[in-house]
């Protein structure tokens, strides 16, 4: 289902129309086809796939997800900032989907989609708290299931945290400080 057509305006339209066709229609085709798009030369075409894309994985959660292979969330992955230029993915619907499926191949992608949107996760005694826009989610976990998927979801936080630098500059951050604290003190013994 690949849209290897000339005119701009047909690939324009041929996405919107796979992208319309809502959440009755997360199969793996409609999704494959939103996937190519990301890739098309047009900014609008790939923009427009991405919004279709996002509108999918909103509603997702436990009836659409399984539609979504391992190829596709990886190719998701792959294309995170398109999905984030057109604010299509929320860390929340992205959340949902994790917890829902079990499938920890979202995790990439739902780290990256709340780092950017500035939410913040906490994780301890048996459960998930995500809190965005003044509102807090919190996953109980009550079963040996839950409690490996919560240290998968803290291994692959740490793990994507590592990949962008997020612990180098908070350390250098924190050596900032010394050394300033230091300069500010010895500022004070020498007055």
């Amino acid at each position: 289902m690949q849209l290897k057509l000339s005119d701009v305006f047909v690939r324009r339209y041929s996405t919107d129309a796979l992208a319309n066709l809502g959440e009755s229609a997360s199969k793996a085709e409609v999704i494959n086809g939103l996937l190519i798009v990301l890739g098309d030369k047009d900014d609008v075409v790939r923009r427009r796939g991405a919004k279709g894309l996002g509108r999918m994985i909103a509603s997702a959660g436990m009836t659409g997800a399984p539609h979504f292979s391992a190829d596709a969330v990886l190719k998701l992955v792959e294309n995170k900032w398109r999905l984030i230029e057109s604010s299509c993915s929320k860390s929340t619907d992205l959340f949902n989907i994790v917890w829902e499926t079990k499938v920890d191949s979202w995790l990439p992608l739902t780290y990256f989609v709340a780092l950017c949107e500035g939410s913040a996760v906490t994780i301890a005694m048996q459960s998930l708290k995500h809190y965005r826009n003044y509102t807090v989610k919190e996953f109980n976990v009550a079963s040996p299931e839950n409690d490996k998927l919560l240290r998968r979801i803290t291994e692959a936080f740490v793990e994507e945290g590592e990949k962008i630098g997020f612990f180098q500059e908070k350390d250098a951050e924190k050596q900032n400080n010394k050394v300033n604290t230091t300069a500010e003190e010895a500022i004070v013994n020498i007055d």
